[in-house]
């Protein structure tokens, strides 16, 4: 990651002084195009930082109170800009909001759907719904009881082989030729600082499933609960 960002930033360096040279010689238009192509590169430098954050310990992330179907339709527009795939939402105006470090998440939500993207390279839909999931479901192994929000965001791509499903979330391993085999890997490992969960399902030829878990914000719960009760407001 550390290459990278090197690289990255000399990139950046030497697009500005390039740039600053057409600009006096009076070539603004060469500049500006020069200068668009020195923001896109700063934006995959924000990327590989971001990866650098998951390296922090877990109490040193600061944490908000979220809702995540606003965050959800954002990141997802975004990503999918300029490319021939559009996105159905399907997200309830009940969803719990979450504490989570919302540039983090950010992060897991942009790799999985442009994942999803680049599954569909002749177009299609990213479908993303999210639903709750009171206290006392069936949860994955790894969660504990409680509250939680589960997200999915699936394609109609062309899936994951059985022998990589197993090998998907390992640093460094990829099937793409311009990968870093860091996205997922990254993204699962982000799930497990906010105690939540990323796993995938896939069937070849006919698309995967990305989903995850975070818990719902205690506070809100907790209020939730008297209200439900009748003992509260």
């Amino acid at each position: 990651i550390a290459h990278d960002l090197r690289n990255y930033l000399s990139g950046i360096v030497g697009s500005m002084d390039l740039a600053l040279d057409l600009m006096e010689n009076g070539d603004t238009k060469g500049a500006a195009a020069i200068l668009s192509n020195a923001f896109k590169t700063s934006d995959r430098a924000t990327s590989l930082t971001q990866q650098l954050l998951m390296l922090a310990p877990k109490d040193a992330l600061p944490m908000k109170t979220t809702l995540l179907g606003p965050l959800l339709k954002e990141i997802t527009i975004f990503a999918l800009t300029g490319t021939n795939v559009n996105a159905v939402f399907t997200i309830p105006e009940n969803l719990w909001p979450c504490d989570i470090n919302a540039n983090q998440i950010f992060q897991v939500i942009d790799n999985v759907v442009i994942n999803a993207c680049q599954s569909m390279p002749d177009g299609g839909t990213v479908h993303i719904s999210a639903e709750n999931v009171p206290d006392g479901s069936l949860l994955p192994p790894p969660l504990k009881q409680g509250c939680f929000v589960r997200v999915n965001i699936s394609d109609s791509g062309c899936g994951i082989a059985s022998e990589h499903i197993k090998c998907i979330f390992e640093p460094f391993f990829t099937t793409k030729q311009k990968g870093s085999g860091l996205g997922l890997a990254t993204s699962r490992t982000i799930l497990e600082k906010h105690n939540g969960y990323l796993d995938v399902e896939s069937v070849v030829g006919k698309g995967t499933t990305i989903f995850f878990y975070l818990p719902a914000s205690r506070s809100f719960i907790d209020g939730w609960r008297l209200d439900e009760a009748g003992t509260s407001r």
